[in-house]
């Protein structure tokens, strides 16, 4: 699972989790007088705890927003060609290393997603639905020096690269 796709879902397990506790806590308070009287009485006595979740609320925020940022930004890979540099989207890999599936095994359904790190490493990650079991190991050998000579040739990627088959079933 990618980094970003696992952020995402933690945030959304945590928001839901704040919202189911807080769903309980005001029922529980519309049916117990005594424990919203206690309530009351003690948020008028302690003023600071409304700076402190409100600060604490903030930063949660901006720390959400730099993530998300970080999640979502484009990734380049840097193509040296004679004199000059060139900087190739991982988009551009995707439309390729997807063109490769369709072209040598019409029959998969597959969805592709490309991954550069930071070291310009490339890792391929391919779902791939029905017939995912039709690919046996001399075939993978095939796709793996296939596709390495399709991005020599297409975007001039030297490198070795991560091919990662997820079968979905």
């Amino acid at each position: 699972m990618r980094r970003g796709h696992l952020l995402f879902s933690a945030v959304q397990f945590l928001f839901t989790l704040f919202f189911a506790v807080m769903s309980f806590w005001f029922l529980w308070l519309a049916y117990s007088p005594y424990a919203w009287i206690s309530l009351q009485n003690y948020l008028a006595g302690h003023p600071a705890l409304f700076f402190v979740l409100g600060y604490g609320s903030a930063i949660f925020t901006v720390v959400l927003l730099i993530s998300f940022y970080a999640m979502n930004k484009k990734v380049y890979y840097k193509v040296q060609m004679n004199a000059q540099n060139a900087l190739v989207n991982s988009s551009i890999f995707e439309a390729y290393v997807e063109q490769f599936w369709k072209e040598e095994f019409p029959e998969l359904i597959c969805q592709s997603e490309v991954l550069i790190h930071g070291d310009e490493r490339v890792e391929i990650l391919t779902s791939i639905g029905k017939g995912a079991h039709l690919l046996e190991e001399k075939q993978l050998k095939h796709v793996e020096a296939h596709l390495g000579r399709l991005l020599f040739h297409k975007i001039g990627y030297r490198g070795d690269f991560t091919l990662t088959i997820i079968p979905i079933y």
